[in-house]
């Protein structure tokens, strides 16, 4: 019995290996891996949903005996469905009689039982983990979903990472396409390195993460920050580069923080700073590296703050 078979120590144990991962597909394998064997499943699956789109649902990890893809298919697609829309555990004894399907639809599927819980993280759902069996069996029952729920929520913190969730969906774009389309941006080129670079740009675009381009002055810097922002979900938001040489670093924090009237000497009116003036876009800091490193200085101590910003 599923009882007898899963014990505390079980879950405290898969607890503790999840927390040793740094491997992300080795997390996946684990969590599939272990909802099979735990539960006693012909198939364990976890499916994610498109962080970007929201809307595309695709199973990137399954663990169990063999069952060919074509017979788990319509599982897929239809209970799994069924758990990322509704946001609730799915349980079934029989699907093949489930009234929540049109009938006849797994009429040709050779699984008998299943149960899904699904994936969530701070309220939003980013999948499903579901266990599928071939015969029915006694505790598929709320014994069983109990379990799998808590196996569920013990894995989610560490299924989170949107980036890595993306790369399953991200398809290559072919190198002709991928010329092209930064053509039109002003960047040309058709070298192997060049190649890597757009690609890189292309990963870029796709994360709301800091960039640093390095690189010597007139190789381009601010021509790349321009494409990243103009292929990135900010492209309607405003972009503003600022050439971090031109400020004297004590009018640093006035630049991108702004001031009020009467601040200082010559701040003649309101300001609301660069930081500001980009909001939801892109602030590119050109040439970074000519700000002051003195340790001393309100700017240092506000640049260690913010961990810095695109541009180099």
């Amino acid at each position: 019995m599923l009882q007898q078979s899963l014990q505390n120590e079980d879950i405290i144990e898969f607890a503790k290996i999840l927390g040793q991962q740094t491997d992300f597909q080795e997390v996946l394998r684990l969590v599939a891996h272990k909802s099979a064997q735990f539960l006693k499943a012909d198939l364990a699956l976890i499916l994610m949903l498109n962080p970007d789109t929201r809307e595309t649902v695709k199973t990137i990890i399954k663990d169990g005996k063999h069952i060919d893809q074509k017979e788990y298919r319509d599982i897929h697609i239809h209970i799994g469905g069924w758990i990322v829309q509704h946001s609730k555990p799915f349980l079934s004894r029989n699907i093949q009689k489930d009234e929540r399907f049109a009938t006849g639809l797994f009429d040709q599927v050779p699984i008998e039982s299943v149960a899904g819980v699904p994936l969530i993280v701070e309220g939003i759902i980013i999948g499903a983990l579901m266990v599928l069996y071939r015969n029915p069996q006694d505790f598929v029952n709320a014994g069983l979903m109990k379990y799998l729920e808590n196996i569920a929520f013990i894995s989610v913190p560490f299924l989170r990472n949107a980036q890595k969730i993306r790369q399953f969906f991200d398809s290559a774009v072919p190198e002709a396409t991928l010329l092209l389309k930064y053509k039109n941006a002003g960047l040309h080129g058709k070298s192997s390195k060049f190649i890597a670079l757009l690609h890189a740009i292309e990963a870029a675009s796709k994360c709301d993460v800091r960039v640093i381009l390095d690189g010597k002055t007139g190789t381009g810097k601010e021509l790349i920050a321009r494409a990243i922002h103009k292929f990135s979900s900010r492209a309607n938001f405003p972009f503003i580069a600022i050439d971090c040489g031109a400020i004297p670093h004590t009018l640093l924090e006035s630049e991108l923080f702004g001031h009020k009237r009467g601040a200082f000497t010559g701040a003649h009116s309101d300001r609301q700073g660069l930081l500001l003036d980009a909001n939801s876009g892109t602030l590119f800091m050109d040439e970074i590296n000519n700000l002051p490193y003195d340790k001393d200085t309100d700017s240092f101590m506000f640049l260690n703050d913010i961990g810095g910003s695109p541009g180099s």
